[in-house]
């Protein structure tokens, strides 16, 4: 048995035995610490480590030291910390640095473990870009936000803050999602229509928004499933719901005219607006107006779709078309009654 094997059985005698009697290449020992950090095996981290492991070894999943972080045991971050690990060491892989890791997993001891042992708090990811206090931010991690913004460069510091109500809102949210609401979701968007009834039949509540601020609708109409579709309207989903996001609902999404009248016929208000004062047309023409939807365009306007409305920059449905250059819908928005400015 060699030692990444003695390491995965966690055969602590094994591995005592292999490391005192064989002589043992350094790849095979950073291997075996890394692995180590993974499977949260101290004992086996610290005999490894004796037995002269890089600690600062960087492959494509990152260091042993980021392999802790993402198991979050403090306990094996100290001992590598104290062997020589280096907080701040420049990661090149998609991987996130320790202290990014340690504010987005929310764990504070950790952090202050990390500047303890001197982390560099502005340092950025060569790669993505991102540091601690924005990964802090994004996460909605509130207290470490609190504790890294005083030592965080200004700028920084102000990119992050525009972003930790979002994190916040998005935390909260996951934690309070109903599992059986995000069941819902994900038998949805997998159109397993089969499980979608098991879940109703369980009383799934067909209105709640799941872990990302959906319904379990607003991802049928996306993906444009129109027997799901119906099967949740005939639930009772409400067609008039919004994403918690930016308040684009079902009907917005709807790219298919059959699902289009199902929704409409449902009670789908066509004049619905999103955050960005983006109409039922509009979100139309954005999202689908190259495909030259002429059905669903005009089952909105026979539905009473106000044409000329507009959105917070001023855009109506026909000034997109004709931004376009789509004739076609330019004559049917005119036809209907659309005006140009």
């Amino acid at each position: 048995m060699n030692l990444l094997n003695s390491v995965k059985d966690n055969n602590l005698n094994k591995i005592k035995e292999i490391l005192s009697k064989t002589d043992i290449s350094q790849q095979a020992l950073n291997n075996a610490l890394f692995s180590a950090c993974y499977r949260n095996n101290v004992k086996a981290v610290e005999m490894i480590i004796k037995a002269g492991a890089n600690v600062n070894y960087e492959c494509n999943l990152g260091t042993p030291l980021t392999e802790a972080l993402e198991e979050e045991n403090f306990e094996i971050a100290k001992i590598l910390l104290e062997a020589g690990a280096v907080p701040s060491i420049p990661i090149y892989s998609e991987v996130s640095l320790p202290l990014m890791i340690a504010a987005e997993k929310g764990n504070l001891e950790i952090v202050k473990l990390l500047i303890k042992f001197g982390a560099d708090i502005n340092q950025i990811h060569q790669s993505t870009g991102g540091f601690a206090l924005n990964c802090a931010a994004g996460a909605g991690y509130e207290d470490i936000f609190n504790y890294l913004a005083p030592l965080t460069d200004p700028k920084l510091r102000k990119e992050a803050k525009e972003i930790l109500p979002i994190g916040i809102r998005e935390r909260k949210r996951q934690e309070n999602a109903d599992p059986l609401v995000v069941e819902l979701s994900d038998a949805v968007v997998a159109q397993n229509v089969d499980e979608v009834r098991r879940l109703i039949t369980l009383g799934v509540d067909v209105n709640d928004f799941d872990e990302v601020g959906c319904t379990a609708l607003f991802f049928a109409v996306t993906n444009n499933n129109y027997s799901i579709v119906r099967m949740l309207l005939q639930t009772g989903a409400n067609p008039n719901l919004g994403d918690e996001d930016a308040n684009e609902t079902p009907l917005m999404r709807a790219i298919n005219s059959e699902i289009c009248s199902l929704l409409i016929n449902a009670g789908a208000n066509v004049d619905a607006k999103s955050l960005d004062g983006k109409s039922v047309l509009i979100m139309n023409l954005i999202m689908f107006g190259h495909q030259n939807n002429l059905d669903v365009i005009k089952l909105l306007i026979q539905a009473g779709a106000n044409v000329n409305t507009k959105d917070n920059n001023g855009n109506t449905a026909l000034s997109l078309a004709i931004e376009a250059e789509n004739t076609e819908i330019i004559k049917l928005l005119k036809d209907a009654g659309a005006k140009e400015d």
